[in-house]
């Protein structure tokens, strides 16, 4: 599902490669907490849990993106992670969809209806993927072209911007490396 959404292409260039939002998970979560950088992150999360916020998720096998997302002809249906950030009445004030994939996490969307409550999910999510995920993706238009509040709220959180390059699968490394020496051959000796 993360290599579909990476290679989604609108107007002949990679969507989501460019000007993404990156972070680059450390082995254990207590690290991503430690610092003067992470202070908001640590009140915040505070402040969520002093009213009461708690957060919960559970697998979802066949997750598509919904039919007002232009993704949903690109990527085929799989399995996901459904996060939610829960109110001590029951109430559902926040959500998120989280794809894994080894190395890599992919947040589909995270959304709140409630002040902190973003702040507590998030940092959920980084609990989970710490040690067994290296980076996180999010799924957004390239970083300079959002608004200025969600560049913030991602800076805060440890998000740097960056291009995303993939490695070459095994199999066009093979394919590219057979048609290699056909070119070398038809060149001129001598020339």
């Amino acid at each position: 599902m993360i290599a579909e959404h990476l290679a989604i292409r609108w107007d002949g260039h990679w969507k989501f490669r460019r000007a993404q939002a990156v972070l680059l998970l450390p082995a254990e979560f207590p690290q991503y907490l430690r610092g003067r950088h992470r202070q908001a992150v640590r009140t915040n999360v505070r402040r969520a849990r002093d009213a009461g916020l708690t957060v919960e998720h559970h697998p979802v096998e066949e997750w598509e993106p919904g039919s007002d997302d232009f993704r949903v002809a690109h990527i085929t249906p799989g399995p996901v992670e459904r996060w939610n950030v829960i109110e001590s009445d029951g109430r559902i004030v926040a959500q998120a969809i989280l794809s894994v994939d080894g190395d890599v996490a992919l947040l589909h969307g995270l959304m709140s209806t409630v002040t902190h409550a973003r702040w507590l999910l998030h940092t959920a999510i980084v609990e989970r993927l710490c040690g067994t995920s290296g980076v996180l993706l999010v799924n957004s238009d390239d970083a300079y072209l959002l608004a200025p509040g969600t560049r913030h709220f991602q800076r805060l959180l440890g998000y740097s911007v960056a291009r995303l390059r993939l490695p070459r699968s095994p199999r066009e490394q093979s394919k590219r490396s057979r048609e290699l020496p056909a070119q070398n051959e038809a060149e001129p000796q001598g020339a």
